[in-house]
């Protein structure tokens, strides 16, 4: 028999809290939708065919218990690729899930799995990183932080990240 210590309450209390939040995010919040590729619609981010085609517009129009989805690609945290200070920032209670091909109607019919579903927020912001470090000191500091008060109810599913900061 296994006697419950402070520390399994603990694990319990922040796996039910986390499903809280998970669910006060899906239920009462609206989804945005993010698609480099969608330059033809009126980029409003109410559906695919009017989705933002950056996340830094999404992430600025987000309100608390909305979720961001995005469609895969590249994005990086300053649209025009310039400011090293850039960087994505995630807000309270605001979800932010990648995987989505463009299209979907449910969050499950996305690829979850960053390392197969081909998004990446990067901050090699002229694309030209290799194994000679020179070619990273133009990258932003960093790529994701957080801002607005982000907490446990922030959440930031299925992407990988890739060229920040300096290695000297």
């Amino acid at each position: 028999m296994i006697i419950p210590t402070p520390s399994h309450f603990k694990n319990l209390y922040r796996l039910v809290f986390a499903s809280l939040a998970f669910l006060s995010v899906s239920a009462n919040g609206m989804v945005v939708f993010v698609d480099h590729s969608a330059i033809e619609g009126q980029q409003t981010g109410e559906s695919w065919a009017d989705a933002y085609v950056n996340l830094q517009t999404a992430l600025t129009s987000a309100a608390p218990d909305d979720e961001i989805w995005v469609a895969q690609g590249t994005y990086y945290p300053d649209p025009e690729r310039q400011s090293r200070r850039a960087a994505f920032g995630m807000r309270k209670g605001v979800a932010i899930f990648g995987g989505f091909a463009g299209g979907e109607g449910e969050r499950s019919d996305r690829n979850s799995d960053p390392a197969t579903n081909g998004m990446i927020l990067s901050g090699d912001l002229l694309a030209n990183d290799g194994e000679d470090p020179s070619t990273r000191v133009d990258n932003s500091c960093h790529v994701v932080v957080s801002t607005t008060g982000a907490d446990e109810s922030s959440i930031l599913d299925g992407f990988r990240s890739r060229g920040f900061g300096i290695i000297r």
